[in-house]
Order: structure tokens, then sequence, then C-alpha cells
């Protein structure tokens, strides 16, 4: 079988030609852990996989990890051509899986993710991150959505999932909590602390609504896309920071699962198993964030 890494290869993505060529240990693992993932995602990959890894490694990656994870955790997977990247059956039910790989921007636009400064103290650029997340789900739910559905290949009865990896996002191991890909599509903003006057002491801690992100230009991006009606068809996003030289010990331990609570298709709630769960209750004017972390529960 052909490998993934070989040599003459004009390749042009920086992660493919630096792991290829470099005899240190951190990328001979990396190399072996893509080629063993290329062994069992094969029969799934389009007929262009191969040409296509040595110039946008991460995305490809990205497919065959998150195929491969939904294999190991005993999904039945198919990948039909054309039509989204993944689509696993689950109770009677169909979910179909885009993944996206955004970048942190274009060198120089005002509204790319700044690269980090190591040795100095900054901010983090939250607002950047929201935007690049925000466009790159909006993205595939715009286009590729619509254009499946048109053509009849996703069913009005299934389920879509936006899986999106931020291992390309500058600042992307200072996620916190709310995760990043919740505040993306939740008005989710900074924690604020309420005290009683008296004690002192915390008496409520609650977040803050942000229901956009303002642009340089000026203009703003919604992040209350879970609470639109026009995204009702999209089912939930999946987020992992996972590259070759980052994996966790098992398969699917770095996975967030954010449900829509106003999908026309729910997801069933522990549909995978792993990594952690997220879903936010609306209750009056105000939601409650409801959080599982299945990795606790192994």
């Amino acid at each position: 079988m052909t490998q993934v890494f070989r040599e003459g290869v004009a390749a042009t993505d920086p992660a493919y030609i630096n792991l290829r060529d470099s005899d240190s240990d951190p990328a001979r693992a990396a190399r072996e852990l893509t080629e063993s993932l290329w062994l069992r995602y094969s029969p799934y990959a389009d007929d262009h996989f191969l040409d296509c890894i040595p110039h946008e490694f991460d995305e490809r990656f990205w497919e065959m990890y998150l195929t491969c994870s939904l294999l190991e955790l005993g999904f039945d997977v198919h990948c039909p051509k054309p039509g989204p990247d993944i689509l696993i059956e689950a109770d009677g039910g169909r979910v179909w899986i885009e993944a996206v790989t955004p970048t942190s921007g274009a060198l120089g636009h005002p509204d790319a993710i700044p690269e980090p400064q190591f040795g100095k103290a900054g901010r983090v650029p939250e607002e950047q991150i929201l935007l690049r997340m925000r466009s790159a789900i909006q993205g595939k739910y715009e286009t590729k959505y619509r254009e499946y559905r048109d053509k009849g290949v996703i069913g009005p009865d299934d389920s879509y999932v936006v899986a999106v990896n931020g291992c390309q996002l500058h600042h992307a191991i200072a996620d916190d909590y709310p995760p990043w890909i919740a505040k993306a599509v939740f008005p989710i903003g900074g924690l604020q602390v309420a005290l009683d006057r008296e004690s002192l002491e915390v008496a409520e801690t609650s977040y803050q609504y942000r229901g956009v992100v303002e642009k340089c230009s000026g203009s703003s991006v919604s992040t209350d896309i879970f609470l639109d009606q026009d995204y009702r068809d999209l089912s939930g996003v999946l987020y992992s920071k996972v590259d070759a030289g980052n994996p966790t010990a098992r398969m699917g331990d770095d996975f967030i699962l954010v449900h829509n609570p106003l999908a026309n298709m729910p997801l069933d709630a522990g549909l995978l198993g792993c990594g952690k769960e997220l879903a936010v209750r609306v209750e009056g004017d105000h939601g409650v964030i409801e959080d599982t972390d299945w990795n606790s529960r192994a």
C-alpha cells in the first residue's frame, strides 16, 4: 500500500514536510500514527486523498482521525461520494458529519488571530478565535449542507454535524471553560461573580451575555446561532484540537460535542460516549449549561 509520507513528493504544506523530513522522535511517532491510521482509513478515503495530504496535511489528517475514531468507538461508518465526509448510523438514525480545519487567517488581516509572542505576557485573542470558528461553521452549513440537502444526499430526517478542528488556530491550547466552540454558537461571554454586600462571599456566578463579536471593520458577527431558527438543521458541532504530533491516549478523548437545543433532528444524549458533551437548557431569558465528561466515567 502507498504510504502517506513519500520521498520525492513536491509537498507544499509545512507540517507534512517537517514530519516527513525530520529524524526526531516526535516526528517519527507522528509518522507512525499517521501511517497506522491510513491503513484503517484507506477504504473510506476519496481518490484524491494521497494527492491532497502533502498540501493540506492538518485538514486531511483530521478527516482521517475523525473517521478512525468513530470506527474505534464501534459506529457503522460510511464515507459515500459525493456527500459530507462521514455518515454514521446509530439507533436507526443517520448522522452526517462534515469536517473542517479553520486557519488563523491571512497574515496581516486585521481579524486574523495573531501569533503568540513566546516569553511575553499577552492577551488571548478570544474574539478573533470565535470569528474563525464561527466562519468555519457557517461556511459548511450554508454551502455544503444546503448543497447536499438540495441534491437529496442528506434527507429531511438526517442529523448534520460540523466537526471543527482547532489545531491551526493560534492560542488553541489556552481554551478554557466554557470551551470556545460553545461560545461560537451560544451567546456566552465572560464569567461574572456577584458578592454578598455584607459577608463579601460569593453569592452567585454566571456568564455575561455576548450575542455578537465585533470585527475590526466595525461590523458584528452573531454568536447565538444555536438560538437561531435559521440553524435548526444543524444538529450540533464537534470540536477537537488534535493533530498528528499531539494525539490523546485514547482516540475520541479530545472530542467536545455541543448540542443544538433547537435542532429539527437533535442528537441523542451520550451519542459518542467519549470526550466531553455540552448542552444548554433554555430557561426563560437565560440558559443553564449542562456538561458531561465521559472521560471521567471511563
